[in-house]
């Protein structure tokens, strides 16, 4: 409903710890404590044994992808999830309410639609907008923290209710996530992955609460308070475990994480119960490698495993995983992995993987090969082989072992940007008895509100027992209606929906509502050099820009803390001023209150003339203005025009030493008086009547005797 997402699993979850696996009536996952679950058509729920994850809305499996909201996906990988709506992103981080300590784990997705992630195209902007962003664009920090807050209610036909509380964005400055969901049916009222977090970094503090993922227990319902202790976020969580009996059992826990060094990290969690439990990451390239042990009363047996990567070359990387357990009953397993994936053809790539697993004396192998390869630049095929090998624990006495294999075939064909077809092929083998299954989904974007996606049989598209609809609509106000058309999948768990088809709907409503925000202030006045304020000065704070009022005032308020640049925008400023003082960095926290004036300097002028004195009268006549003459004003040059005038504008109030640049001088002239003039500028000062005369430089003109000769000589 409201704040679930789908996603693609197979996709993201290597980068997880999770590894999903696509079986003949559903899809297999082993979470990241090593727990597999499974599921099938129809379940509401994970399943484990006797352990049950239910599952907000039902999952989708697409070819060799399955999608699955992203609230199971947190629980599944033990990761701590926060969305934003309004830029469409999700983040993952590890379950240390934190992401600051050396070594955590973070997965980011940018963009969504229904059931496909995608990159969202960034907006195009208009001839209109081009010419604004020309203007001095005005932006200040939020006065208020927005936080989004959706109520959805659900209906499966025949079966059961949901409503979602759900709320994301922030309070009091830290970032809140709310779920809630709440079920009526058989069962009566149940609460289900109910979750509040709330964490303030700046402050370094958070707490959590509801249905919980601890290291050494998976599902766990309590609370925690979490904060930061040199770059670390340990915590102290008190829980009820309901997994592991019937009776819930309270439990305190400490959990903390440290770095040693930059490659290394360790963690740990201990328990009042005695149960501890510790990994180390090492990486450093091209290798990375994850070791963990789970301890667990002795009563309820305990887990290892490791995990290591090794990246040959950019395209070529192998893989090796194992982890073994013991249960509650002394059962022991094991589940063994190792893979290795190259470049093939072009942009192809190839996988090839084989795993082991053993529970109670029962054995199961595969291997397989699986080959992604583009083509064109609008469709990709998927090809997988695997073989199997089942072994019961009386196999070699009943005869109980089973051999088989699978083929399966999967084109994705990106039609149109509002188009998306996958056509899957499978083939399945087991002790002799062949089957095959043909699968076609598609997804259309019918409008910018309204999305459809249709999965059903192939080449007969219209076979009943297999077509599946999914229309979502999104109105006006934050109003979106989901109708699911199917396989039913109820909100709570139910003896029989398997084959019960009908419809789905789902209704959801999201309120922005607006509190007010913490952070810093900075203010000042923008005076002149006589002491007058200056109005429509602009003012920058890193990206933040504010004009000042009829006093010169101006201020930044609610800042979020950091480093920050603050400066006068050049551009606001007239002419014949300039700003006195350069850029300052400031150092801003929530309870920072600094003041930082700015002076603006009005500037003067310096006019005056250059003239050739041919009168030798000593002083300038009509006609007698040179051009081209070169002027300085200490370091500043200019030229006289036409008219002889020559003029510095814009000048800083100082003294200036004004002289004609002899260096440059035409050889022809000469300075009458070469002597520089000194002048005091002051604020908005015009300073005018310099003259330099120049004469004619004197030719000396020689008359040589010149001797006559004539042909008779």
């Amino acid at each position: 409903m409201g704040p679930h997402l789908l996603l693609n699993i197979t996709s993201i979850g290597p980068a997880m710890g999770v590894v999903p696996e696509v079986t003949d009536s559903g899809f297999k996952i082993r979470s990241a404590d090593g727990t597999v679950w499974e599921w099938w058509q129809g379940n509401p729920a994970l399943e484990s044994g006797n352990r049950i994850l239910p599952m907000p809305i039902p999952p989708i499996k697409q070819g060799p992808n399955i999608y699955i909201d992203s609230e199971t996906i947190a629980l599944l990988t033990g990761l701590h999830m926060d969305v934003d709506r309004t830029s469409q992103r999700i983040q993952f981080s590890t379950p240390n309410l934190g992401s600051d300590a050396p070594g955590e784990r973070e997965i980011t997705l940018d963009g969504w639609h229904t059931f496909t992630m995608a990159k969202t195209r960034p907006k195009a902007v208009s001839s209109g907008d081009q010419q604004t962003s020309r203007r001095l664009p005005m932006s200040v920090p939020a006065s208020h923290d927005r936080l989004d807050i959706s109520l959805g209610i659900g209906y499966v036909q025949d079966l059961d209710w949901g409503i979602h509380l759900g709320a994301s964005g922030k309070i009091w400055s830290g970032d809140t996530n709310m779920t809630a969901l709440i079920t009526h049916g058989d069962n009566g009222a149940r609460l289900h992955n109910s979750h509040l977090r709330w964490l303030d970094r700046e402050s370094g503090r958070g707490i959590e609460a509801g249905d919980l993922y601890s290291e050494s227990w998976g599902l766990v319902r309590g609370v925690r308070y979490t904060w930061s202790a040199n770059g670390r976020w340990p915590y102290i969580g008190a829980y009820a475990k309901t997994n592991a009996t019937s009776n819930p059992e309270a439990l305190v826990v400490y959990r903390d994480k440290v770095g040693l060094g930059p490659n290394l990290v360790v963690q740990g969690e201990m328990g009042t119960d005695e149960s501890i439990y510790t990994s180390l990451s090492w990486g450093k390239d091209p290798f990375q490698v994850f070791a963990f042990r789970r301890h667990l009363p002795s009563d309820l047996g305990c887990a290892e495993g490791a995990y290591a990567t090794w990246l040959l070359t950019p395209e070529v990387s192998l893989f090796y995983g194992y982890t073994s357990s013991v249960s509650a009953d002394g059962a022991e397993g094991s589940f063994k992995t190792i893979g290795i994936r190259v470049p093939f053809i072009g942009k192809s790539s190839l996988a090839i993987e084989k795993t082991e697993h053993t529970q109670n004396g029962a054995s199961s192998k595969s291997k397989s090969i699986g080959l992604t390869m583009p083509v064109a630049n609008t469709a990709n095929l998927y090809i997988r082989y695997q073989e199997n090998e089942i072994a019961f624990a009386s196999a070699k006495v009943l005869g109980l072992e089973s051999t088989g294999n699978n083929l399966m075939t999967c084109l994705s064909i990106f039609a149109s940007p509002r188009v998306h077809l996958d056509y899957q092929i499978s083939r399945f083998s087991q002790d002799g008895r062949a089957s095959e299954q043909q699968q076609l989904i598609t997804s259309y974007r019918l409008s910018d509100h309204t999305s459809l996606q249709t999965i059903s049989g192939f080449p007969n598209i219209a076979d009943r027992n297999l077509l599946r609809l999914r229309l979502e609509h999104q109105f006006g106000d934050g109003i979106c209606l989901l109708l699911d058309y199917g396989r039913l999948s109820p909100y709570q768990s139910a003896a029989d929906v398997r084959g019960k088809r009908g419809f789905m709907v789902m209704l959801r409503r999201t309120w922005p509502t607006w509190v007010p925000a913490r952070g810093g202030e900075v203010s000042g006045i923008v005076l002149d050099q006589l002491g007058q304020p200056l109005e429509g000065i602009a003012v920058r704070l890193a990206n933040y820009t504010t004009l000042t009022d009829a006093k010169g005032h101006y201020s930044f308020r609610c800042v979020p803390s950091g480093r920050y640049p603050l400066s006068i925008a050049s551009e606001s400023i007239p002419a014949d001023y300039k700003v006195d003082s350069s850029t300052v960095d400031l150092d801003i926290a929530r309870d920072s209150r600094i003041t930082h004036d700015f002076s603006i300097v009005p500037l003067g002028c310096i006019l005056g003339r250059v003239y050739l004195d041919r009168n030798e009268n000593g002083k300038y006549d009509v006609g007698e203005g040179i051009s081209g003459i070169a002027v300085c004003a200490n370091e500043i040059v200019t030229s006289s025009r036409k008219d002889g005038s020559f003029a510095f504008n814009n000048l800083e109030p100082g003294r200036y030493g004004l002289r004609i640049a002899a260096e440059a001088l035409p050889a022809r002239y000469v300075v009458v008086d070469d002597s520089t003039i000194s002048v005091d500028l002051k604020p908005r000062e015009s300073i005018t009547g310099i003259e330099f005369a120049l004469a004619n430089r004197d030719k000396r003109v020689i008359i040589a005797p010149v001797e006559w000769r004539t042909e008779e000589q």
